[in-house]
């Protein structure tokens, strides 16, 4: 067992060399990066030119499916992973055909990006392609010969390998003399479900040979678990591909889950992952040594991102020029102080935002304790609640900073009803329709909800009014009048309204009931807006996007100044943190904090990246005695975390000890005790 231990950790030692050599090269153009001024056949070289980060992208992507047969491409948001991953398509499919072959790519993404993924295929001019979701009726054969590449909804997928499941688990059950129970069971079910007119479509994808499956947002199958995540592995490919700007959002774990997906040895496997890189203590006191090879563990999980991660940032210098061509973003944090009854309400969860309080509480009660004595009053006894209960108060205390009716606002869940998710076959027709009605109720329901809490809104003019929405509504207005300033300062009507076209405002914000109280306050200032979240129908939100845009027009046959025109677009963080362009923006206003400090830079990264014209300013709602202090902390840990895997700097500051480490030392550095204890406790097979 040892020396098979030993043999399965030291496989990593060439992934981590190059690593290393990653991370001294990726400010600049490798020997694999496309030629400069070199049209890519197959495309209209005047609309679709690639910058020199973009033609090393291109060249590394290659070099990793050859030798990993994987990639992670990482760049930032903004920076044109879409068009990095078109062009290596575009250059396969040219040389496959040369050879007489026609290799076949899947594109898995979320279901609103469907159309951005069509669109950037469109540059093509030879590949062939399609939304699989309106072509399931073919088969394996007629997909292999008719197209280069299918983009397929992500929703799709999952819901495709889950009726697989749910076919073996019943036909398992029919085998061992189950099937009357079954039946019985899922006939009292809110909708009944049947088995006996499963057809051949759910296994479509499964029957494919793919060149290479790619999955955008691969921050979606963070958790290798999920229904999703392992109908990925499961499709046949080539090669597997990821694309994520977050590569990493909370913790470490969630990077095993992205190896696992790629297939990367030796850390591909789960229990190896987990025993070397998430077992490691890393707090309390600890002594020189131990600090210095959790240190050392931490370059070395860094080096293997490095040799198969594609990861660029936007305030980077690459080839000695700015990646951007435009200033970084400004933050401004928008301080607002609670009313005194907002103050009572945070007060019930300041055992987890307030520290020092906390302390003070702590030390009163051992002594307490030590004296025999009773608390004076409740507020001397430390809260007592249970796992849900601190959720609750979690989510209260974070809608009450927003506004103190929010708490009320059971309809959130809203934006999770999409009764469009996935194209129903014509042989599953009844029970989809089954399905369909039981979320057409759901939607009633949750409808219903938001018209009963907004009723006395609407009725009052004033109600929408809190410390945090009015001071969002504020600043919005201030903006506004800003840009329009600027814009009269250009001498022609043109140059006015483009001013105002490219300086609009974005509102982020995770809570539906909160932009609805936002939109309100906006209307009684006489401020037009739109809104974009997951009550919009997946084609309505494009059209909206592009409407926001002003996509394709001409701002010089235009003769009237247009102030009114809407400039704010509201957004809640599930339907807008994703894929989405909206350079036309230029202020961006988060009305809350989130726990993952990723989700924010996504929002941010709707405006910051290619295409920007102008100074990105975010505008950051914050209240001090508040739950959101605990977030702003976590966040800040989170961020910390992240880095140790995502940074080059911080491998190449331990490179010289890693390359030199001798067999043991390296094993140690690697975790070699702490998989020995896995292999001992059954966690670990080699």
């Amino acid at each position: 067992m040892d020396q098979a231990l030993r043999r399965h950790l030291l496989k990593a030692r060439p992934l981590i060399r190059a690593g290393i050599e990653n991370a001294e090269s990726n400010d600049r153009s490798g020997p694999y990066a496309l030629p400069p001024n070199k049209p890519v056949e197959g495309f209209r070289d005047v609309e679709f030119r690639l910058t020199a980060m973009q033609r090393d992208g291109v060249g590394r992507y290659k070099r990793n499916v050859e030798l990993y047969g994987a990639a992670l491409i990482a760049d930032e948001m903004g920076l044109g992973k879409t068009a990095i991953t078109v062009v290596h398509i575009q250059l396969e499919v040219n040389a496959a055909r040369q050879r007489g072959d026609f290799p076949l790519y899947a594109v898995i993404v979320p279901k609103g990006l469907v159309s951005n993924w069509l669109k950037e295929l469109n540059r093509s001019k030879t590949l062939r392609f399609c939304d699989f979701s309106t072509k399931r009726h073919m088969s394996v054969a007629d997909l292999h010969t008719q197209y280069d590449v299918l983009v397929i909804p992500s929703g799709l997928l999952s819901g495709a390998y889950s009726n697989i499941l749910e076919q073996y688990v019943y036909r398992h059950a029919v085998r061992e003399g189950h099937k009357e129970r079954l039946d019985n069971l899922l006939s009292r079910q809110p909708v009944p479900l049947t088995f006996e007119d499963r057809g051949h479509l759910d296994y479509v994808l499964f029957g494919c040979e793919f060149a290479e499956v790619i999955i955008d947002e691969a921050q979606s199958i963070k958790n290798g678990k999920t229904m999703l995540a392992r109908a990925m592995r499961s499709m046949k490919a080539k090669a597997r591909v990821a694309i994520t700007g977050t590569p990493l959002q909370n913790v470490v774990k969630e990077f095993g889950a992205m190896l696992l997906f790629l297939n990367i040895e030796p850390f591909g496997d789960p229990a190896t992952f987990t025993a070397a890189f998430t077992r490691k203590r890393t707090t309390g006191n600890l002594n020189p040594d131990t600090k210095q090879t959790a240190m050392h563990n931490d370059a070395i999980l860094c080096a293997i991102r490095s040799a198969v991660t594609i990861r660029r940032t936007k305030v980077q210098l690459f080839d000695g020029e700015s990646m951007m061509e435009i200033p970084d973003f400004k933050i401004e944090v928008c301080r607002v102080n609670l009313s005194p009854k907002n103050v009572l309400f945070q007060a019930k969860t300041r055992d987890l935002w307030d520290e020092e309080w906390l302390a003070k509480l702590e030390q009163q009660e051992q002594e307490r304790i030590e004296d025999e004595r009773e608390p004076e009053s409740d507020e001397d006894i430390l809260p007592q609640r249970d796992h849900s209960e601190v959720l609750i108060d979690i989510l209260d205390a974070r809608r009450n900073v927003i506004h103190e009716e929010l708490v009320k606002a059971d309809y959130d869940g809203l934006e999770g009803v999409d009764n469009e998710d996935g194209e129903p076959s014509a042989k599953r027709a009844k029970l989809n329709n089954k399905q369909k009605t039981a979320l057409s109720k759901d939607m009633e329901k949750w409808t219903e909800h938001r018209r009963t809490f907004l009723a006395p809104f609407q009725a009052d003019p004033d109600a929408w009014e809190s410390d945090r929405t009015v001071a969002v509504v504020e600043l919005i207005e201030k903006r506004l009048a800003h840009h329009a300033e600027e814009a009269s300062k250009h001498p022609t009507v043109a140059a006015k309204n483009r001013h105002l076209a490219t300086h609009k405002v974005l509102v982020f914000c995770e809570f539906l009931s909160a932009l609805d109280l936002v939109e309100l306050g906006l209307k009684s200032k006489g401020i037009k807006s739109m809104r974009y979240d997951g009550t919009i129908p997946p084609k309505r939100r494009d059209e909206v996007r592009r409407q926001f845009e002003e996509e394709g027009k001409d701002f010089e046959c235009d003769d009237n100044v247009r102030p009114d025109d809407i400039k704010v677009l509201l957004i809640t963080t599930k339907a807008g943190n994703e894929g989405i362009n909206l350079v036309h923006a230029c202020d961006v206003v988060l009305v809350s904090s989130h726990w993952n400090p990723a989700v924010e830079d996504q929002e941010i990264g709707r405006a910051f990246r290619k295409g920007q014209l102008g100074v990105v300013t975010v505008f950051r709602f914050y209240s001090h005695d508040s739950i959101e202090r605990r977030m702003q902390k976590k966040q800040h840990t989170k961020r910390k975390d992240v880095a140790r895997v995502l940074d080059d700097a911080y491998v190449l500051n331990f490179q010289k000890e890693i390359q030199f480490a001798d067999e043991e030392q390296f094993l140690e550095m690697v975790g070699y005790k702490r998989c020995v204890a896995a292999v001992e406790r059954g966690d670990l097979k080699v």
